[in-house]
């Protein structure tokens, strides 16, 4: 558990990821412009009692861009709709906010990123296919 921490080389320093696993998916957030989460769920997973499942990634995704995951309270996480832009996002009596955006990665998998800071987030879908992918 905790955040993933990319190494190795020069070129991937500054840079901030996320990963999730959803059934047999694994989608991973990268972002250069500050810390990012990433969840995913199947469709048809329960949700927590109180939410939907579209609900719950949302949280979900903006405690991972917090870095402390679930040992914040997820009841603390509130958003404000801002139609196509997204969602801002906050955990009540802090002062971070998050840009939220809801991402198709698939018909079977709900999922969302949110990063820390009020810029335009800039999702872009890339599919892995080839010698190794679906192991």
């Amino acid at each position: 558990h905790g955040r993933p921490v990319l190494g190795g080389s020069g070129a991937l320093d500054g840079l901030h990821a996320s990963v999730a696993h959803a059934g047999d998916a694994v989608v991973v957030a990268v972002s250069a412009d500050g810390p990012i989460g990433i969840d995913a769920e199947p469709h048809g997973r329960e949700a927590p009692p109180g939410t939907t499942l579209a609900e719950w990634v949302r949280i979900e995704a903006v405690l991972k861009a917090d870095g402390r995951g679930l040992r914040v309270d997820p009841g603390r996480v509130r958003f404000a709709d801002e139609g196509a832009d997204g969602c801002l996002a906050w955990i009540d009596g802090e002062d971070a906010r998050y840009r939220l955006v809801d991402t198709d990665v698939g018909p079977d998998i709900v999922a969302g990123v949110a990063r820390r800071g009020l810029g335009e987030l800039d999702v872009r879908i890339h599919r892995l296919s080839g010698p190794g992918v679906g192991i």
